[in-house]
């Protein structure tokens, strides 16, 4: 019965982070055209420098045709700007170099020119102290000219730039694994302008999840329920030498035989 008892919490222990690991979180299903708050884990707003205090959009606005919204500081869609795709295809905004803007992707545009602050954040807070992994990319919409940084907690953890003023450069992709990333704390994807302060336009495609867990081999299982049985007919303090860890060697503890005058 011993066994089983406890065969049965390793299974439970062993299981949750598979349960925990199902939940991701990306800034185009969670996005929230409403609130602009961590209550939506994803927040929008502007800074003066990265890693710097972040001032949080205040004007949410829509176009109806075609379908978009954003948040920005006075409700234009202007740099320094966060918006979101609503046509559920590709959408083309016309200009001197067209905006072609996939709907999977977050628009992230930072102010121009003399705009303080300027640097656009698209901002994830952590529900729980964790390991996560963010993968994703960066990409090119319009010509953009931009530096790109992901923050945790505002050290920087990627950095890359699109340098030329080529249109639709394509993707600046990233896959960062085993972040630890306290409860409440952020995760910034942030963006500013590095070279002509006009058509940077950027996408953000981004997954946050747990890191994965490995679960224990079966033969590790195996190991722990056949020294528990063996054990369970020891006094209890003997079973604290079974090994509760994957990959742990079942080794008997080393006898000794005292010999006296040594």
């Amino acid at each position: 019965m011993a066994a089983i008892r406890l065969l049965i919490s390793m299974s439970v222990i062993w299981a949750a982070p598979s349960l925990s690991g199902a939940q991701t979180w990306d800034p185009i299903t969670q996005w929230s055209p409403a609130t602009n708050t961590t209550a939506g884990r994803w927040e929008y707003g502007t800074s003066t420098v990265f890693g710097g205090p972040v001032t949080l959009f205040e004007q949410h606005a829509a176009s109806a045709s075609p379908a978009y919204d954003w948040w920005s500081h006075d409700a234009a869609f202007n740099g320094p700007v966060v918006g979101f795709n609503a046509t559920g295809g590709t959408l083309t905004l016309t200009a001197p170099i067209d905006i072609v803007w996939p709907a999977e992707a977050v628009l992230v545009a930072p102010g121009g020119k003399g705009t303080t602050p300027r640097i656009s954040f698209v901002r994830w807070i952590a529900p729980a102290t964790g390991s996560y992994n963010i993968t994703g990319h960066f990409s090119d919409l319009q010509a953009a000219t931009t530096d790109m940084r992901i923050l945790n907690n505002t050290a920087p953890i990627f950095s890359a730039a699109f340098a030329s003023s080529a249109a639709h450069k394509g993707d600046a992709p990233f896959a960062l694994t085993n972040v630890l990333v306290p409860a409440g704390a952020p995760i910034d994807f942030a963006v500013d302008s590095g070279g002509n302060d006009g058509n940077d336009v950027l996408g953000l495609v981004a997954s946050i999840r747990p890191a994965d867990v490995p679960e224990p081999s079966a033969a590790a299982v195996a190991l722990f329920v056949a020294c528990v049985a063996r054990t369970s007919a020891r006094p209890r303090r003997d079973r604290r030498r079974c090994p509760i860890r994957a990959g742990t060697p079942n080794r008997e503890p080393r006898r000794t035989t005292a010999h006296p005058g040594r």
